[in-house]
This record gives C-alpha cells, structure tokens and sequence, in this order.
C-alpha cells in the first residue's frame, strides 16, 4: 500500500467487498510488507479466531533483527501506541505481554484474521475511512461492540519489510476519520481498559508515572 488517503479508502471498500460476498466465514488481511516468519501463521491465527468470545485477533509486527514494531495497540481517547514498540527480540514485555495471547484494544491490519460477520456491522457500513489508523480503531470498536474481544497473539511473528512505524500516533492527524469515529462511537473519551491504570497513560509505555 502507498500512504495516502484514496488508497486506504479503497482498501476500507475492498474489504467491505469481501464481507458481503458469499465464501470463507473469516477473512485475512496481510499486508503486502509484511512476511509471515512461519508456514502456520494463519493457523496460529485462527486458532484464536474461532474461539467463542473473539471476534478480531493481531499478529505480531517485526524487524529482521527480531526488533517489535507492534504487539496490538492501547488506546488513550484519539491517541494509540504500538505496545512493545521496539522491544528486543528476546525480551518477554510488560506482564508477559510479547510471548502470551491476550487482550488488547486494537490490532495492526498488517496482519489479522476476522470473522466475515464482524466485518458486517451497521457502523462499518457508513465509515468508509481514509487513514489506516482509522480503519483500524473503527474495525476494533465496532468487534467490542458486537461483544466480542480483541485478541494479539505474539506467536505470529511477520517481518516488517516497510517504513519504521512512529510508536504514537493521533487520530487529529486525519480529521476526516476523526469526526466520524467521535460522532460514532466518541473516541476522545476511551480509556483502554488493558492499560494498567497505574502506568503511564500518557506515554503509553509501560513504566510508572514520573
């Protein structure tokens, strides 16, 4: 994918497309950047995918030295964080948080797996968004408000092979995207309830407060 608004809102159609029409009951999204490290990633995937109570899981994003990119978001109102962002590749993260399944609040769509259902709801219908960010936080909203979770699971690993991802990024950075999630769903007053509440909830890090 080439950054700019006409591509993402093409993708967001795309995937629309493949939702509507009759096949697989889930669907996979990979980024053409982004190499499975091995043969049973999709497995991997699915095997989280199918379980009652998931509606939306996330692979693990990094480099070819083993460096984390991505290990699912946490959000604070409209901004997001890669969690473990560039994390060594034998570092095991915050509460085990980069070699163990858990829940997050969004998911990178450089690489996860959805139910075809999900990828249905009312809200999706109505918000073809420009910004891979937006397509990204407006798919996990609308999966948790279908009550289903959000899983990441580290186990599936890709390497990265484009730009280095910035650890934080705004949603004010695309307007367009942010006045339909706040009239949808009012993104600037979500608190992510995977976060720790005593941590850092404005670096998003993982550390204690200064």
């Amino acid at each position: 994918h080439k950054e700019g608004g006409g591509v993402y809102r093409s993708l967001w159609h795309f995937i629309r497309s493949a939702a509507a029409s009759d096949g697989a009951e889930f669907c996979v999204l990979l980024d053409g950047r982004a190499l499975p490290r091995e043969p049973t990633w999709v497995e991997q995937l699915m095997q989280y995918a199918v379980r009652p109570g998931v509606g939306l899981v996330g692979a693990k994003i990094s480099d070819r030295f083993g460096r984390c990119w991505h290990a699912g978001y946490t959000q604070m109102g409209r901004r997001v964080s890669h969690n473990g962002f560039k994390a060594g590749r034998f570092e095991r993260g915050y509460g085990m948080r980069l070699v163990a399944a858990h829940n997050v609040s969004a998911v990178s769509s450089m690489g996860l797996a959805v139910s075809r259902g999900r990828l249905l709801g009312e809200a999706l219908g109505r918000l073809p968004l420009c910004s891979r960010l937006g397509l990204e936080v407006a798919l996990a909203f609308e999966v948790r408000e279908q009550g289903q979770r959000v899983v990441i699971n580290p186990h599936v690993d890709l390497l990265w092979e484009g730009k280095p991802l910035r650890r934080v990024q705004d949603l004010s950075d695309h307007p367009e995207d942010l006045a339909q999630l706040e009239k949808v769903w009012g993104v600037s007053d979500f608190v992510d309830p995977y976060y720790p509440c005593g941590l850092d909830g404005e670096a998003m890090n993982f550390r204690m407060k200064p």
